[in-house]
């Protein structure tokens, strides 16, 4: 089949479908019974009469631009106040966070402490040189975690 042909029975098909109108049709019988449809009326019809799908625009009152505005202001309200809940929630939360590392760096802070002093202690009872050397590693580290710990406080 040739391309040229192929549009044209293309064309028909949609031109008798009636994807191009849009719109009501209304069908008066013999009796005088009204009937609206989509589709064409049957032959058996007194009277049929294409109403095509208009759009208006409608005017905006002054009392309905009112209430837009009105409408436009309680939602950005609604915004805001959500904002600012959302906002409180977030801070509490972060309190929360900042008291409990707060209360975990008081702890570690007298962990450390009685670490050093039984440190302290072991190294004054005496030990062989090893123990020692370890114990001296282990109570300079623990200087520095006491630093660490207990200057934030």
């Amino acid at each position: 089949m040739h391309f040229s042909f192929k549009i044209s029975v293309i064309f028909l098909v949609i031109f008798y479908s009636g994807w191009t109108t849009a719109g009501v049709y209304r069908c008066i019988d013999q009796s005088g019974i009204f009937e609206f449809s989509d589709r064409p009326c049957l032959s058996n019809v007194k009277k049929q009469v294409f109403l095509p799908y208009v759009y208006h625009r409608t005017r905006k009152t002054e009392t309905a631009l009112k209430t837009h505005e009105l409408q436009k202001e309680i939602k950005q309200l609604a915004i805001l106040e959500k904002r600012r809940f959302c906002m409180q929630v977030r801070l509490q939360k972060q309190m929360k966070k900042e008291a409990a590392k707060k209360e975990r760096l008081k702890i570690r802070c007298t962990k450390t402490r009685e670490k050093i002093k039984n440190i302290e202690s072991q190294l004054r009872l005496g030990c062989k040189l090893r123990r020692c050397q370890r114990l001296k590693r282990e109570l300079n580290h623990s200087y520095l975690m006491q630093n660490r710990y207990c200057s934030t406080g």
